[in-house]
């Protein structure tokens, strides 16, 4: 409609608070393991706390919840999957545990790789050559 104000599409971080207050058992600080397919429980009937939240906005938003350092480690140190009410439902595979540890340490070693240029940068100052420009 026409001078009709539409509603700013909430972030990702706006998204997980929203989850946090409607789902305070589920989504923790620090995080625990989320029962699979949690996001298709929210849709089929969402609180009115994620009302104007799309479909798509809530998955990523989920997607990122789940991808977070803390939540990885969760899932290593095997802690039990819960549903939206924080009841333990299913146990963490050893898949889960791999994945997890694999995605870790991949992110370690750029952190590790991004430290250590860093550092060798600060370390050796940059010298201009006749043009102006590093060499």
């Amino acid at each position: 409609m026409a001078g009709e104000a539409t509603q700013p599409k909430p972030s990702p971080e706006e998204v997980i608070e929203r989850l946090q207050r409607a789902f305070p058992l589920a989504f923790t600080d620090p995080p625990k393991p989320l029962q699979t397919g949690v996001h298709k429980l929210i849709r089929a009937d969402p609180p009115p706390l994620l009302d104007g939240v799309n479909n798509t906005t809530l998955s990523k938003s989920i997607g990122r919840w789940v991808r977070q350092d803390a939540y990885l480690k969760a899932i290593r140190s095997r802690e039990p999957r819960c549903d939206l009410e924080g009841r333990p439902v299913a146990e963490i595979t050893d898949e889960d545990v791999q994945e997890a540890t694999r995605i870790l340490r991949h992110r370690e070693r750029r952190r590790y790789h991004f430290r250590k240029k860093r550092t060798r940068s600060k370390a050796q100052p940059r010298t201009l050559s006749n043009h102006g420009r590093p060499p």
